[in-house]
């Protein structure tokens, strides 16, 4: 006996570990490839950045490029660096001299803007170039990569751009054309351009060093987020293990001392009988723990629960026809397990969601038989398990649109009808209605003959994770069905509220504004029950 329950003992330590060691796999996989995938990201972002920056300096440069040539060029002072300029001989007043007798000299749009440029580099390190392929200054000769700019212009091209190594030093180079207006033929008309001739390009160079740091900054912050994210779950699953581990030999000690009474008097029975309840109220609470420990780390358990869902319907195929009849229940267990938890995880995350103001909808003039066929669909198999019968009379009158966003009132829907469902007698009624409310609504009732809520217990109904069941163990949910339904009716703009008589039955109704007369039909949106 001792020899078969250690065998027991063992096996069960064996499915465990196994199972223990296949989810931080998975939890592992996803954690990496969380990383990978937030790596790829972050560099995306950083050469994106560097482009904006780029955008930014040409637009700069573009305003002052356009002023100058709006102005037929600029009078300077000559003297330092200003100096007539032998391009401009064939202008007649390309020089000026003042009543005191200063001379001033005409500088045109390009070697302006060379020149602010010149100096925003030495401040900020973003080059600035004004080039063409016959450039009037030779300063403003294209090199390779702007010829190849220049061309790809010539051809229709509006920018041309890409990260280029020089000297071992990347840059992003960004060029967008340049083309002649009747202003610009003051300087180039003896060159034979014409008015929407390319006369060259505005190009921007913004070297990639300040964002690469950035970048490396992001890139450890992302290392270190995720290690110990991962690092969590491991230690989670650690204790889950060992919780268990134990658990499994305190019922199999449980066990032994139990078949060992069997041959004492009854009054050992009695004790060995206590101890035993004494262990199964340390696995419930151990139990408990656990549950706890998931709604906490919700957000960061959906993503391995993915995975298990995916790998669990991946084993369900037994592509080799290697699993034994026990392998697939243990399968088929996950399957069921990782669905379920993943779908309360979802309502507690869309709770939270709601109470942190980050749920956006699409309100729109909508057709609400299209949400109530939908949730009659969706629950038609708790229809007929529980054998209720379905009064849909919200059609015996003319249906009026309503302003509403299609999927959720369809949830909503789905959410009354289920909740009216569960609370309901076996072999009752469900009705669906609905009328003319007050102040340009349009109310919608569901109607169970189910229990009734005391009245007691009715300050509870919309309180988050309050089930007012007398057997709550049996009854599915979290408890803030009722909960998310009264929050998305209040954000469409609408009033819920409820009559319940205690052995008749509750009503659950919500109004909704009446779209304006004369508004568009509205849209189709998909289906919630495929």
């Amino acid at each position: 006996m001792i020899c078969g329950a250690s065998v027991m003992e063992n096996a069960e330590i064996r499915h465990r570990t196994f199972g223990t060691v296949m989810l931080a796999f998975i939890w592992t996989v996803a954690v990496g490839g969380l990383f990978l995938w937030n790596n790829r990201l972050a560099e995306s972002y950083s050469n994106q950045t560097a482009r904006l920056d780029a955008i930014n300096a040409f637009n700069k440069d573009q305003s002052l490029r356009v002023w100058s040539a709006n102005h037929g060029g600029v009078y300077m002072l000559a003297e330092g660096d200003v100096r007539p300029s032998p391009y401009l001989e064939h202008l007649p007043e390309r020089d000026v001299v003042t009543e005191s007798g200063r001379l001033l000299t005409l500088v045109n749009p390009a070697t302006m803007l060379r020149q602010i440029m010149d100096e925003y580099a030495e401040l900020y390190g973003v080059q600035g170039r004004l080039v063409s392929t016959t450039p009037l200054n030779p300063e403003n000769e294209a090199d390779a990569w702007e010829e190849k700019a220049i061309e790809a212009f010539e051809g229709g091209a509006r920018e041309y751009a890409e990260i280029t190594v020089e000297n071992g030093v990347e840059h992003y180079r960004l060029i967008r054309p340049m083309v002649a207006n009747k202003r610009c033929l003051k300087c180039h008309a003896i060159q034979g351009y014409e008015v929407g001739d390319v006369l060259g390009g505005v190009g921007i160079t913004v070297p990639m060093a300040p964002y690469h740091e950035r970048l490396q900054q992001i890139l450890g912050g992302n290392a270190l987020s995720h290690g110990l994210t991962w690092l969590l779950g491991v230690i989670g699953l650690t204790a889950w293990h060992m919780r268990g581990i134990r658990g499994i030999r305190e019922r199999q000690a449980a066990r032994d001392k139990l078949a060992d009474a069997y041959s004492g008097l009854e009054q050992l029975v009695q004790e060995r009988t206590r101890e035993l309840q004494g262990a199964k109220k340390d696995a419930e609470q151990a139990n408990e723990a656990k549950s706890q420990f998931l709604a906490s780390m919700s957000h960061e358990l959906r993503t391995p629960l993915n995975a298990i869902i995916g790998f669990s319907d991946f084993l369900k195929l037994d592509i080799d026809k290697t699993l034994t009849t026990a392998q697939k229940g243990y399968i088929d267990d996950i399957h069921f397990s990782g669905t379920h938890l993943h779908g309360l995880i979802n309502e507690i995350l869309e709770l939270a969601k709601i109470e942190s103001g980050e749920m956006q909808l699409d309100i729109d003039v909508v057709d609400p038989r299209l949400a109530i066929a939908n949730a009659i669909v969706a629950n038609t198999p708790m229809l007929n398990k529980k054998r209720i019968a379905l009064q849909d009379r919200s059609g015996e009158r003319p249906q009026p649109r309503v302003m509403a966003d299609q999927k959720r009132l369809t949830q909503i829907f789905i959410n009354l009808v289920s909740n009216a469902i569960k609370y309901n007698d076996t072999g009752g009624v469900l009705t669906i209605s609905s009328e003319a409310g007050a102040d340009g609504r349009w109310r919608f009732a569901v109607t169970d003959t189910g229990p009734g809520i005391p009245e007691d217990r009715q300050d509870e109904l919309f309180k988050p994770f309050h089930r007012l069941s007398n057997d709550q163990d049996k009854t599915e949910g979290t408890g803030i069905g009722l909960t998310i339904v009264k929050d998305l009716v209040e954000l469409m703009d609408g009033t819920i509220g409820f009559a319940s008589q205690v052995g008749e039955g509750t009503t659950f109704w919500f109004e909704l504004p009446l779209a304006e007369a004369g508004a568009q039909n509205p849209r189709t949106s998909p289906s919630m029950t495929g």
